[in-house]
């Protein structure tokens, strides 16, 4: 794959380039020697750039290095604050997931404008109507809730998580990095152990749950 970015970048495939340097950062951003990583993160921001280009992933993916592997959030931060604020991104489903990413650096951070923005979010993943990115709105609001200690919203947030591993009328695609997250802010949260445990045996025998989740 890496070979391939290389010949994209050659041929002035940015289209190509671009979504080589996505998959590839997706599956060694946390694995690659750290400098390595941030080579790979620098040429597809620099390859964007050069090119005009806006891509979300790319900007995503910038942020995690930073959050992820170098331990910096404001560097993380200030990573999306700069990709939302550019007059020319477009407005897509994607720009509302990457929302929902910088609330949950805001939450990390212990920002206390975190519950305002994500209103914010909220009223952009309804917006786009992405079942995926409603999904992953089901859990900041369940770690938003265990932050702030309500228990109650919670337990409703992961009532509909239930709902959705068990058919429910809106239909999605449950992936680890999501419900998995909504359980683990559920128990913070002060939810009991039990109905956690009913939820996972409901997510975990569900046709919608992802197949390659199942060694997470």
């Amino acid at each position: 794959l890496a070979q391939a970015i290389d010949v994209a970048v050659d041929r002035g495939d940015v289209d190509s380039a671009l979504l080589g340097s996505n998959n590839l950062l997706q599956g060694v951003l946390v694995q690659w020697p750290r400098e390595k990583v941030s080579s790979l993160v620098g040429r597809a921001q620099s390859l964007a750039e050069r090119f005009g280009w806006q891509d979300w992933n790319i900007d995503e993916l910038g942020a995690n290095y930073q959050s992820e592997v170098v331990g910096d959030l404001p560097a993380a931060i200030e990573v999306l604050d700069k990709a939302l604020a550019d007059p020319l991104a477009d407005h897509s489903a994607k720009r509302a997931w990457v929302l929902g990413e910088r609330v949950w650096l805001a939450l990390e951070a212990g920002d206390p404008t975190a519950a305002a923005m994500f209103d914010e979010v909220r009223a952009a993943i309804e917006a786009a109507f992405n079942h995926q990115h409603r999904q992953w709105l089901n859990t900041l609001e369940i770690d938003l809730a265990a932050r702030l200690g309500d228990t109650g919203r919670a337990s409703r947030a992961l009532d509909q998580l239930a709902a959705n591993a068990g058919g429910g009328v809106e239909p999605c695609v449950l992936l680890a990095g999501s419900w998995g997250g909504a359980l683990l802010g559920a128990l913070r949260a002060g939810v009991s152990a039990d109905r956690v445990r009913e939820v996972f045996e409901l997510v975990r025998v569900s046709d919608r749950r992802v197949a390659r989740d199942d060694d997470d």
